[in-house]
C-alpha cells in the first residue's frame, strides 16, 4: 500500500479550495486529486486521495474543533496566510 505523505504545495492548494464557494470544491478537490496521484501513483486510486482532500479542505473551512487533528505544518501554512 502506498502513503501519502503531504506536500506543502499541497497544503497550500487544500488551503486556497478552503476559500473558494463550496460549489467550486468537488472540480478543484479532483484536479488536486489528480495532481497528487500523479505525484505519487498514477495507478493509485482516487478515493483515498480524494477522501484525504475533502476531509482537510473541510476542517479548514469550518471545522474549527477539527484543527487540533490538522497537522503543525498545515496549521502554520494557515498562519502565514497561505
Amino acid at each position: 500500500m502506498n502513503r501519502h505523505s503531504w506536500h506543502d504545495w499541497e497544503m497550500i492548494d487544500t488551503l486556497r479550495i478552503a476559500r473558494l464557494p463550496r460549489i467550486m470544491w468537488r472540480a478543484e478537490i479532483s484536479s488536486l486529486t489528480a495532481r497528487i496521484r500523479q505525484r505519487t501513483d498514477p495507478n493509485m486510486g482516487s478515493d483515498r486521495v480524494e477522501t484525504a482532500v475533502e476531509a482537510a479542505v473541510n476542517v479548514i473551512a469550518g471545522a474549527p474543533d477539527s484543527w487540533p487533528r490538522a497537522s503543525n505544518r498545515l496549521r502554520q501554512l494557515h498562519g502565514q496566510g497561505h
